[in-house]
C-alpha cells in the first residue's frame, strides 16, 4: 500500500522525508510557447508557478519577459519541496 511505501521505503531511508503535495495547473499558450500556470500546496504551504516551454529560445526570452517574469528565480519543483521541508535554506531576498 502507499503507507506501507512511505513507512518502509521513504521513512527507513535518512535521506528522504515524504511531502504531501496537492497541484491544480492551468495550460495556455503565450508567444507560440506551451505555459502552465500552477498553483500547489506542499505540506500545507502554497505557492505558485509558472513554466513556459518552447524549441526556440527567444520566444522563451519574450514570453517570460511578456509575462513579467524577469525577476523570479528559475526553480525546480524538487528545490522548492527541499526548501519548504527544510532539506534546503531558503533564497536570501
Amino acid at each position: 500500500t502507499l503507507q506501507q511505501f512511505i513507512d518502509e521505503v521513504i521513512r527507513a531511508h535518512k535521506d528522504l522525508v515524504p511531502a504531501h503535495v496537492f497541484k491544480r495547473r492551468y495550460g495556455f499558450t503565450v508567444n507560440n510557447c506551451i505555459t502552465e500556470y500552477a498553483e500547489l500546496l506542499i505540506n500545507g504551504a502554497a505557492i505558485m508557478t509558472v513554466a513556459v516551454e518552447s524549441t526556440e529560445v527567444d520566444d522563451i526570452l519574450k514570453a517570460r519577459e511578456m509575462l513579467g517574469l524577469g525577476e523570479y528565480e528559475n526553480c525546480n519543483y524538487l528545490r522548492a519541496i527541499k526548501r519548504i521541508i527544510g532539506m534546503e535554506p531558503m533564497p536570501k531576498a
